[in-house]
């Protein structure tokens, strides 16, 4: 339609049965054989943005730059024509080019505005944006968003409060946004994820892999950063509950020895389920790890670091294929550290002893039983 002879019946259709289907695929087809045809659409559009902002977005938005795509959008989620998250669409830029930088802050601020207000929906779709750019940048070697002065203080307010929806897609994303940041600023970054360790599983998951990898480079700012969050009045009960036993581990012992003689038996108890458990090294001979043995060493006297020290050494353990005879093997390993020069040592090994005999005994009993069953 080369003189865009069908250009106002297919609009006057389009407002009139408020349907855009048709005039998208014609505004299409349209500019991209004839783009001198771009002010006579713009024309029309501008004839029912304001009474259909919803049908016009969808119309605009083919046509690119072509159709303002963007500068429309921005006036009509300013003047409440359209809701925010419509600023998602342009997470991959505008038709085939990226937003500039300056377009760029200019969608990220609206964003963040909504969703420093506790729009759960603008927060999500901030963090797609923002994360889905920087992942475009690193495949494609551009220059990262975050260089600009005005779009880093907005990422890091982002990841600050955007870590809190519960859907494992925009915690992904969530992540891959903290860990480009910790190239700019590890130490925030580390303190953002230590924040995100009492958060959902799949948080608590993806906030310990970056910290066991910012602890290779710097072991002791992340035990600190690890710290304030262990030694919260409220976040702290989180570590007499779950599981941190792989992050624990992944800092030096001395560093996390030395932060427990500064912050005295609170410190002890909170991390006592997560300390490394005593083995059998490859020589055969019984180990207690050096975390392990200064906490029950330091802290012999205090029930209650040794109490959680217990607790923890099968916390959240799963078995399967033959658990009795896991249990034996685990009486056996507990056999080699009655005699060991601690006493807290001793107490856990005929404890660890007497209950892994007791299951090895129920898990035979009821193999048994099951057989029985079977016959």
């Amino acid at each position: 339609d080369k003189n865009a002879t069908f250009l106002d019946l297919i609009f006057e259709s389009t407002t009139m049965f408020r349907f855009a289907g048709l005039a998208r695929g014609y505004v299409l087809g349209l500019l991209t054989n004839f783009p001198d045809k771009a002010n006579a659409v713009n024309e029309r559009i501008d004839q029912f943005q304001d009474e259909l902002p919803e049908v016009a977005f969808e119309v605009f938005m083919v046509g690119g730059d072509s159709t303002k795509a963007l500068q429309r959008t921005l006036q009509l989620t300013d003047n409440s024509k359209l809701p925010i998250t419509c600023l998602g669409a342009f997470s991959f830029g505008v038709g085939p080019r990226f937003l500039t930088q300056e377009e760029y802050k200019q969608v990220l601020i609206r964003l963040m505005t909504t969703a420093e207000s506790g729009d759960p929906a603008a927060i999500r779709i901030a963090v797609q944006f923002l994360a889905f750019r920087l992942d475009e940048e690193s495949k494609n070697k551009r220059r990262s968003v975050l260089e600009h002065p005005d779009i880093e203080p907005l990422a890091w307010r982002l990841v600050e409060i955007g870590g809190k929806d519960n859907g494992s897609q925009e915690l992904y994303w969530w992540a891959q946004l903290l860990r480009a940041l910790t190239t700019r600023n590890a130490d925030r970054a580390a303190r953002v994820a230590a924040a995100g360790l009492v958060g959902e599983s799949l948080q608590k998951e993806l906030c310990e892999e970056i910290l066991i990898s910012l602890a290779d480079k710097d072991p002791k700012m992340v035990m600190e950063s690890i710290g304030e969050v262990v030694l919260d009045k409220k976040l702290g009960e989180h570590f007499y509950v779950g599981t941190y036993r792989s992050l624990i581990q992944s800092l030096p012992a001395e560093i996390v020895i030395k932060w427990i003689k500064e912050h005295g038996v609170e410190a002890a108890r909170r991390l006592a389920r997560h300390l490394p458990t005593p083995y059998v090294d490859w020589s055969g001979n019984p180990a207690v790890p050096p975390l392990t043995e200064f906490v029950l060493k330091t802290f012999e006297d205090d029930d209650r670091t040794f109490s959680e020290f217990c607790v923890g050494v099968h916390g959240f353990q799963f078995y399967s294929g033959d658990i009795a005879a896991q249990h034996e093997k685990e009486a056996e390993t507990a056999r080699r550290f009655l005699d060991h020069r601690l006493r807290r040592v001793r107490e856990w090994a005929n404890l660890e002893l007497e209950s892994s005999l007791h299951l090895a005994e129920r898990w035979r009993q009821t193999e048994e039983e099951l057989n029985i069953e079977g016959s």
